[in-house]
């Protein structure tokens, strides 16, 4: 009986060693796996430190064009602002020489009137003038033994003249 103990002892300890291996094997075939995935992480930990600094170096140079772009902006506003406010002052001025140019079409017809009436007159003077005239010429011819008519008669062309000068200084009041 001992024998077969023994034996049997010694089988279950041949297991023992065999499943023993067997572990071990196991261990060596796992200790190399995580030794491969331990260096895939560290490939994957250096590939993402770079990715990260790529992408804070892409950040910082998107941040910098950024600020340089609204500084820009802001330039481009103020410029737009001046541009506005000389519009602006331009279109006011505009505004004046509209208003002085409407005052001096007024002025250009008031002074268009005037210059018809005064046309008017000058023509009415000429007419009256030249009745006076043939009046004077026709006195002259019926009464010319008739001092005392001519005498009258340059009376009335005096008057006339003076009428006349007066028409004229009337005229001349309202150029």
């Amino acid at each position: 009986k001992r024998g077969q103990e023994v034996v049997r002892k010694q089988a279950t300890f041949v297991a023992l060693e065999n499943m023993l291996k067997t572990q071990q094997e196991d261990i060596a075939s796992r200790d190399a796996v995580i030794a491969g995935l331990t260096s895939n992480l560290q490939q994957l930990e250096s590939q993402l430190d770079k990715k990260v600094m790529e992408v804070q170096a892409t950040t910082a140079s998107r941040d910098a064009t950024v600020r340089d772009q609204a500084s820009v902006q802001e330039q481009l506003a103020e410029q737009v602002a001046e541009q506005q406010r000389i519009v602006d002052a331009k279109d006011a001025r505009v505004a004046e020489l509209v208003c002085d140019a409407e005052l001096l079409e007024l002025k250009c017809k008031e002074q268009e009137e005037l210059v018809a009436i005064r046309d008017c007159t000058i023509a009415e003077l000429t007419c009256s003038r030249q009745s006076l005239e043939q009046q004077l010429e026709a006195q002259r011819v019926s009464n010319s033994g008739d001092q005392g008519q001519i005498a009258d008669l340059r009376s009335a062309r005096e008057q006339l003249e003076g009428l006349v000068k007066e028409k004229e200084a009337m005229v001349a009041s309202l150029e």
